[in-house]
């Protein structure tokens, strides 16, 4: 499995995983070094890592370029699953960006702090891709609270179509984008992801 940090303003996939993000994501959409070259190993045996950086935002139009495409066509073909971890679908542009080339999109909002405005927005934005909505993940929830609960906050609708076990060996990549980022972060989240498994 691949794990790409998309963030290129507030990376932090590197910082959690503690590992080095010298080199990364904007080094390879630069041609400064191929995509083998870029990723790391983590302790566990089935991931790996395409990190980004925060110098890397000078070159953030470069990943309206063919170069992102190219990249991702690449890691199909070494990886099974690839993970896309995107900046805020409501504050930022990329997100839409990554979710052009992905094969589905999970939004994830946060108990409690995303509202079902924000969602739903953040949901119509990624349909505007033509991307596939697969659903949602609730992060937060705290234990003994009732499902009703959440169906009524947030209601339903949010998945295009079931997924079949036909859909899902074939699928590639997916989107996890949160809604809001920064420091609205705290009252607003929603998360896009592509994914991608090394075999």
């Amino acid at each position: 499995m691949l794990l790409i940090d998309g963030d290129l303003r507030k990376p932090e996939v590197a910082r959690y995983l503690r590992i080095n993000n010298k080199v990364g994501l904007m080094n390879v959409l630069a041609g400064q070094c191929n995509l083998e070259d870029a990723t790391q190993k983590t302790i566990l045996s089935t991931l790996e890592i395409l990190p980004s950086n925060r110098k890397a935002y000078q070159q953030s139009e470069l990943l309206g370029g063919p170069g992102l495409a190219e990249v991702l066509s690449r890691a199909r073909m070494l990886y099974d699953e690839i993970i896309i971890d995107t900046p805020a679908v409501l504050a930022m542009p990329d997100a839409k960006l990554w979710a052009t080339l992905a094969d589905g999109v999970i939004l994830v909002a946060r108990s409690a702090k995303t509202s079902a405005g924000d969602l739903n927005e953040a949901k119509a934005r990624m349909q505007q891709t033509g991307a596939r909505i697969l659903g949602v993940v609730i992060t937060g929830v705290r234990m003994g609270d009732s499902y009703e609960k959440y169906q009524h906050r947030y209601g339903e609708g949010y998945v295009d179509e079931p997924v079949s076990e036909d859909d899902i060996s074939a699928t590639r990549v997916f989107l996890l984008s949160r809604t809001l980022g920064g420091e609205e972060e705290e009252s607003t989240d929603s998360q896009h992801t592509s994914e991608g498994e090394r075999s």
